[in-house]
């Protein structure tokens, strides 16, 4: 039989940080529209740069979790359109996804300039929690939190998102 051992006594969150303002407004625009959607892999020499500026957000989240990390993944420049959520996902699962411990997203711009685009976060079946970002804001999760993307009102959301690894949970 196992005896009860506290490890440490856990604090509320609600799971996610919000780092405002990780990139400038002209950061921003460099890296959407202009790149397009595509895949920025780590050993990009020109998107070092990226990988250093989303370091220290995911590193001050993981001082809660304590997660055992390898580092990033391939970093994604996605494109949301206006109009209805993506379906709901998560980064948790079987095989490669075993790996994946910490989400990151980074809100780079809309067609209309920099309005707001939305992280939902799922608690229940009647609630979710909203994020809303700005251009340049970030936002960090643990992998199994189930989200979806939602794009503001006034043009496309572009992204800049990324997994960060470890070793599977066991």
């Amino acid at each position: 039989m196992l005896a009860y051992q506290p490890r440490r006594l856990c604090k509320t969150t609600p799971g996610w940080k919000i780092s405002q303002g990780l990139f400038s407004p002209k950061e921003c625009s460099g890296l959407a529209p202009s790149i397009g959607p595509r895949e920025v892999p780590w050993s990009d020499p020109n998107a070092r740069w990226l990988f250093d500026r989303l370091s220290p957000p995911v590193a001050s989240w993981n001082e809660e979790f304590g997660f055992e990390l390898f580092g990033f993944e391939t970093l994604r420049i996605a494109v949301y359109p206006e109009g209805p959520p993506t379906a709901w996902r998560t980064g948790f699962g079987a095989g490669k996804a075993s790996e994946y411990k910490i989400g990151v997203l980074a809100a780079l711009c809309t067609a209309a300039g920099g309005a707001v685009g939305r992280v939902e976060f799922f608690a229940n079946e009647k609630q979710s929690h909203v994020v809303e970002l700005g251009a340049g804001d970030a936002v960090v999760w643990p992998a199994w939190m189930q989200h979806r993307i939602r794009a503001c009102a006034k043009g496309p959301l572009w992204t800049l998102e990324a997994w960060v690894l470890g070793p599977p949970f066991r």
